[in-house]
């Protein structure tokens, strides 16, 4: 195409501001180069410096131990949690309400019966954070063949899906064909429904005195579907005792509070919280040496957290945070300390997304006895994670290829992963030979 003189002008001219543009411009900034701790990715939130060294990015063991990986199965669809029976088989949940058993084939059964319908709003893939959640099995589950489940339940009279949902608790036995559960029963809900879908938190796990702790979300929707107002006011219930939204519960098994909670007896507060002030929780287990309960929480924008919550204190969100808002701006004042409030035992910045955790007990993995494993969804590490009492002396991690929902330790020693995907995969782990 021919270009009159005046235009060729005018685009000659266009072209020297262009390149003296770029003269002038910035230059990108460097990627991160490797740490001590042999992290290379960027930072989400480094205008925040840890509170003491040991809080962030502690360094690798002076071994690795390399592992194989072999899959087991790879037809769940979104599977959320996953427990053993003992016997080489499995029980897996699946967000949009199933719960089914894997034979010692590897296989996937059909689904097993008696599982309430859950509301496809709170499991979407859009709305991400409800559906069928949690599943643990009773301390006496080999006598009672007890199970218990945490799941996303719409509140009554919110139309055929619900347009609010609460965190439920619910219990039922599995028959002993495993073919089905019977008597279900919710034993416990969150204090209030809410109109998001996201935040519920929704892990099990039992302490030594047979009582039960559940982690809970605030219930802020993330993704702003009612407002930046409405998101910010829903985050504060993490900080109000009266209600168990951004908390650790702490129940007997038949959904009453259990002795010794620190709100009991207290007007207007909630006689199941244990802990307040947290975000989302997805990941709880207790130590079995110490008995006492650990958590791993989703952080905003950076800022995943580790905590040890002790009965009564507060753990700071959305006060104080190491994360940024998903606008990149400061979550409220954008402070990391604040008198009064508590400061993680450890935090991650880039996210990991944590799911599942445990204290590996076994011998398979020799070196790994007593550490803390925590499984990570954005990252797709299997971390493990050295203490010395509270405080994290080492952090090493297996590198995986799909985001990682939850982790167990089978009777062999040997590790179970199950991933979070349309398709997805159950992984058994061991040592390299």
């Amino acid at each position: 195409m021919k270009i009159s003189g005046i235009h060729a002008a005018a685009w000659l001219a266009l072209l020297a501001a262009g390149a003296s543009h770029a003269a002038t411009a910035p230059a990108p900034a460097p990627a991160n180069p490797p740490d001590a701790y042999g992290e290379t990715r960027n930072r989400q939130a480094p205008r925040y410096s840890p509170a003491t060294p040991e809080q962030f990015r502690a360094p690798k063991p002076a071994t690795r131990i390399e592992v194989e990986v072999t899959t087991i199965n790879k037809t769940l669809t979104w599977p959320w949690a996953i427990e053993s029976l003992g016997d080489g088989t499995f029980l897996v949940t699946e967000k949009f309400g199933s719960l089914r058993q894997i034979d010692k084939a590897g296989r996937a059964l059909p689904p097993i019966l008696g599982i309430p319908p859950i509301n496809p709003n709170d499991a979407s893939l859009a709305q991400g954070g409800g559906g069928l959640l949690d599943l643990a099995l009773a301390q006496d589950f080999a006598k009672s063949r007890r199970l218990y489940f945490t799941f996303a339940e719409p509140s009554q009279g919110a139309g055929p899906y619900g347009t609010e949902s609460t965190l439920a608790v619910a219990t039922g036995l599995l028959s002993a064909d495993r073919k089905a559960v019977t008597g279900w029963k919710v034993i416990w809900r969150m204090s209030k429904p809410a109109p998001s879908h996201e935040h519920y938190g929704a892990r099990i796990a039992f302490d030594r005195t047979g009582a039960m702790f559940v982690s809970t979300g605030e219930r802020a929707a993330d993704h702003g579907e009612f407002g930046i107002q409405a998101y910010k006011d829903a985050r504060m219930d993490a900080q109000n005792p009266a209600n168990n939204m951004g908390k650790t519960v702490r129940m007997r098994p038949d959904g009453s509070p259990a002795p010794g909670n620190p709100y009991i007896g207290k007007p207007g507060m909630s006689p199941y919280v244990w802990s307040l002030g947290h975000r989302n929780i997805l990941a709880i287990t207790v130590d079995p040496k110490t008995g006492l309960v650990w958590t791993a929480e989703h952080g905003p924008t950076g800022g995943d957290e580790l905590n040890q919550p002790e009965p009564g204190k507060n753990y700071g969100w959305p006060i104080i945070t190491y994360g940024l808002d998903h606008d990149r701006g400061p979550v409220n004042e954008g402070i990391t300390q604040k008198a009064g409030l508590e400061q993680p035992v450890y935090y991650w910045d880039p996210n990991v997304a944590p799911g599942g955790m445990m204290f590996y007990t076994g011998d398979l993995f020799a070196a790994w006895k007593g550490d803390l494993l925590i499984a990570g969804m954005i990252d797709k590490r299997l971390h493990r994670i050295k203490l010395d009492g509270r405080k994290v002396v080492s952090e090493d991690w297996v590198q995986l290829d799909g985001r990682l929902r939850d982790v167990i330790q089978g009777p062999d020693g040997a590790l179970y992963i199950i991933t979070d995907e349309l398709f997805g995969r159950l992984l058994k782990l061991t040592p390299k030979r």
